[in-house]
């Protein structure tokens, strides 16, 4: 193998990518590897970081052809695809398999430790992770590897270990690799190196000493403590080029301390440039909800943020769930987190924000502004909204339009006479805590009668 060096970090990122390109373009035409629309659009992930380039790395274009003749070993076993072999796409070695295991250190390990790895649902990042999860465990030649399929319950860290375990059964080479005895229900193992391949979640954890080679984080928004993570994290110490990989979709956006919100924000440093870590590696795929010209409803958004688009996630059933999303608030944020991998601040939308916004601003669009003493002496009921402990959610005053005001002919929303309501609403959040004074206990309110 030639290996070509540069001297700054930019020339030998830009000449490691022009290498993958080039690679990935040859596997296409030997059949190694599956050609696909979104790539040859010329589409691309919302973000990702750059490919690592430390000094003396280098691309070994045999450790990545090593792991796309393993996947050619395995069958696919759902739906329209079960029974095929697994062969992977352009975009999956693009943005996964060729970076984490091509790019070699100069004393020939990897240089990826940690991958990111971010996606609508039904775009197949499980069953590709169950596939990279038997991979790491049996063909990796690390001696003894303890490889995970990790996530925060027991039914969800099953998901990946179960597709893993159905693929060996189905895979005559990796089931005679194994023996009869080697796939079990629980786990699956190698008679003779002893390596292994198991479901891990925060509910049969019982304690770190984990010693991992790799693991595969599923569904990392769903995670509610950092107990499995941790233990992964940190259990790779004694391994040459242990490798986790993170494997979810979009939060909802509402809390910023959780684990997703942590490492999503990390990558979003190393992608922007405002950090540096050659051992990580992350790909955000989804809509871009801040380009001039988004439209959430539309075939080429979807495209855009599903790059299985007609092949692991059918057309009409995404397109269905535009049209439901486009009738219905309700349906729309769960259509946005988990087709189009936006975040958003609440689960569920009762009322559109076009809706909210009309509300308060007159026909020409322009903001209106309630006027409190205008309304003084009018009848008026309150409404507040308590938070769990200590400040408010929200308080509305609600002002009946007075009997002798005659009958309006349009709403109170957008009204060219006299409203037949008006209401003002303030909210707050933890921030009105900042100034506030010492907390004092809870105590019980009166009862009347």
């Amino acid at each position: 193998m030639t290996r070509r060096t540069t001297s700054s970090t930019e020339g030998r990122r830009a000449q490691l990518t022009a290498e993958i390109d080039q690679a990935i373009a040859e596997w296409v035409q030997e059949g190694l590897v599956d050609a696909t629309e979104w790539m040859t659009q010329g589409r691309r992930p919302l973000l990702a970081t750059p490919i690592p380039a430390p000094p003396g790395a280098y691309f070994d274009r045999l450790a990545v052809e090593r792991v796309l003749k393993f996947f050619l070993l395995l069958k696919q076993l759902i739906g329209r695809h079960a029974g095929r072999e697994f062969r992977l796409m352009d975009w999956q070695v693009r943005y996964l398999v060729a970076p984490v295991f091509g790019l070699k250190r100069s004393d020939g390990y990897r240089v990826i430790r940690t991958v990111w790895f971010e996606i609508p649902r039904k775009n197949g990042k499980s069953t590709l992770c169950s596939g990279l999860g038997l991979y790491l465990a049996f063909a990796d030649r690390e001696q003894g590897a303890q490889v995970f399929a990790a996530a925060g319950d027991r039914e969800q860290a099953g998901i990946v270990f179960q597709a893993a375990a159905n693929m060996a059964a189905g895979s005559p080479p990796l089931r005679k690799k194994l023996g009869r005895r080697g796939i079990q229900k629980k786990v699956l193992q190698h008679p003779i190196t002893h390596s292994l391949f198991r479901a891990l979640s925060s509910e049969g954890l019982r304690a770190h000493g984990l010693n991992v080679h790799g693991g595969i984080i599923d569904e990392v928004h769903v995670h509610k403590n950092p107990d499995v993570v941790d233990a992964l994290e940190t259990g790779v110490g004694s391994r040459t080029q242990p490798l986790i990989i993170f494997i979810t979709t979009a939060d909802e956006g509402a809390d910023t301390g959780s684990i997703y919100a942590t490492k999503r924000e990390e990558i979003e440093a190393l992608a922007g440039g405002h950090a540096e870590d050659h051992t990580t590696f992350g790909v955000v795929f989804g809509a871009d909800e801040t380009a001039d010209d988004f439209d959430a409803f539309s075939e080429d958004t979807l495209r855009t943020a599903n790059p299985g688009y007609g092949i692991t996630v059918l057309a009409d059933y995404l397109m269905s769930k535009a049209a439901q999303a486009k009738r219905s608030a309700q349906q729309l944020n769960r259509y946005l987190r988990l087709h189009l991998n936006i975040r958003t601040k609440q689960t569920t939308r009762w009322l559109s924000m076009a809706a909210w916004d009309a509300s308060a601003r007159t026909p020409s669009g322009v903001p209106l502004a309630v006027d409190l003493d205008a309304l003084a002496g009018r009848d008026c009921y309150g409404g507040l909204d308590l938070s769990s402990t200590t400040d408010f959610t929200a308080f509305s005053l609600w002002f009946p339009r007075p009997p002798t005001t005659p009958p309006s002919r349009t709403c109170g929303c957008r009204s060219s006479g006299s409203p037949r309501t008006t209401s003002r609403t303030s909210s707050a959040g933890p921030r009105s805590r900042c100034c506030a004074g010492p907390r004092r206990p809870r105590t019980s309110a009166p009862r009347c009668g």
